[in-house]
């Protein structure tokens, strides 16, 4: 499931270790529960400066052919006090379906293969495992874009387990799996000054930081913005351009974008990618304007 998350090869993955990246196998395996017969545990965590992502094991639970997998309540904090504003952390997560994008930004299924109907003519997934296990996969930021996981005590929670149809959590199993998760990692972002206007759009970038797993850049505002609705009108990554000239399109895969605090005109993008990438080998960012 992680790997097919962030889409990384053996190697990839390889390189990620080296760089310090990633925590997994002894210093996670301590860490499981077992509530109501099904036991929860982490098994890996890849972390840089500003994103991370978690993917948790679950064993026991009896899935039914057809159904989707889910918990009735995920909560992620840091800090004593969950309720306190500066231990809210960002989180997405879901239990992974065997579906991925492709270069084209199509779903897809983990192989590459195209997604297949049932006789309902719903999409079939891919929950369980060959051993029927099932992975919980989460991608998790402080909502303070100058704010690191890095160093900071994760606490995860989670309450029952059932499935859900059309948003209705059924069938649910009482239970709570909670961890205390510290948060090793390296800020593997290498940062460039760019100082470039983009035509058209009265944003000038002023500088990148890329990592294998995300990115974050830095805007002046110069001009109007043309802001649609639920959207700000700051620009947005589109994808990279690599040194042989191949471009990676359709790249980020969540974050948040807006302005610095107290200002109206310094702004920012922050976003996970939804593959790992060569950071050596990027040799310029292509924008979307709206």
């Amino acid at each position: 499931g992680m790997q097919a998350n962030i889409q990384a090869t053996e190697e990839q993955q390889k390189d990620l270790a080296e760089q310090g990246m990633v925590t997994e196998g002894s210093d996670l395996s301590t860490m499981e529960v077992t509530s109501e017969g099904i036991t929860v545990k982490p098994t890996e965590l890849i972390a840089d400066g500003h994103f991370v992502h978690a993917a948790f094991q679950v064993s026991g639970y009896d899935l039914a052919d057809g159904e989707e997998p889910c918990f009735e309540n995920v909560m992620v904090y840091t800090g004593e006090d969950q309720n306190a504003q500066d231990g809210w952390v960002n989180m997405s997560g879901s239990f992974y379906d065997g579906i991925v994008s492709n270069n084209n930004g199509e779903p897809v299924y983990e192989d590459g293969t195209p997604l297949a109907s049932d006789e309902t003519g719903n999409i079939v997934e891919h929950y369980k495992a060959a051993d029927g296990t099932l992975e919980y996969v989460m991608t998790l930021y402080k909502t303070d874009p100058d704010e690191s996981l890095l160093g900071q005590t994760l606490h995860v929670c989670f309450e029952n387990l059932g499935t859900v149809e059309k948003t209705e959590f059924m069938n649910g199993i009482g239970g709570t799996w909670e961890f205390d998760i510290p948060i090793s990692g390296k800020d593997a972002a290498k940062s460039c000054e760019l100082n470039t206007a983009l035509k058209n759009a009265n944003v000038t970038v002023l500088s990148a930081a890329i990592s294998p797993i995300s990115i974050r850049v830095d805007y002046e505002v110069t001009g109007e913005l043309q802001v649609q609705e639920d959207d700000n009108g700051l620009p947005n990554v589109g994808g990279v351009v690599l040194k042989d000239g191949s471009r990676v399109l359709y790249l980020l895969n969540g974050g948040q974008s807006g302005y610095q605090k107290g200002s109206d005109t310094q702004a920012y993008l922050l976003a996970t990618f939804d593959r790992v990438i060569d950071v050596d080998q990027v040799q310029s960012l292509l924008f979307r304007l709206h």
